[in-house]
């Protein structure tokens, strides 16, 4: 089994371009033509997306909505941003709200795959990152408490070494 992008658009013949394209190159494609239907993927099958193929033009929910939802609940899952249209100001927008990038259709092959696989790379990266952040947490965590714990033993050694001072005195 390869990595499975998630191709959403609302367009079939699209998706079909699309995910033949990746199968060639050696992904495994998975689709959707909404929003809902990709945030039930994603809640299912999360794990198992490494990228995230999203149109800009869609109804109900455009993909740069789309695009800001995934990356509030999925911040490490990269999305690459398709449109029909040349439209800088879409292009800015979309990377200001965390696509990884934005390339205009008819999509060139090779410049997808490329795409594609900085993208997978910068979420290895992102997940790597995150992993040694959350032992580094753990660490500090237990640390501290270890900290707390000497602390406790040197204020009762204290005690007791001012006791046998005391003691001495008297």
């Amino acid at each position: 089994m390869g990595i499975n992008i998630l191709i959403v658009d609302d367009d079939e013949e699209i998706r079909k371009v699309l995910r033949i394209l990746l199968r060639q190159t050696g992904y495994d494609a998975v689709e959707a033509q909404d929003s809902e239907t990709t945030f039930q993927l994603l809640r299912d099958r999360g794990d198992e997306i490494g990228v995230v193929i999203c149109d800009v033009k869609m109804p109900k929910v455009s993909g740069i909505n789309l695009l800001e939802r995934i990356k509030q609940e999925y911040c490490t899952l990269p999305v690459i941003v398709l449109s029909g249209l040349v439209d800088l100001t879409v292009a800015v927008e979309v990377m200001k709200k965390g696509a990884f990038d934005f390339l205009t259709k008819p999509i060139n092959k090779n410049d997808l795959i490329l795409v594609i696989e900085k993208a997978l790379n910068h979420k290895k990266t992102l997940d790597e990152h995150n992993k040694l952040w959350q032992h580094h947490q753990k660490i500090e965590e237990v640390l501290n408490e270890k900290v707390k714990e000497l602390e406790s033993v040197s204020f009762q050694l204290n005690k007791i070494r001012e006791d046998i001072l005391k003691l001495k005195r008297d």
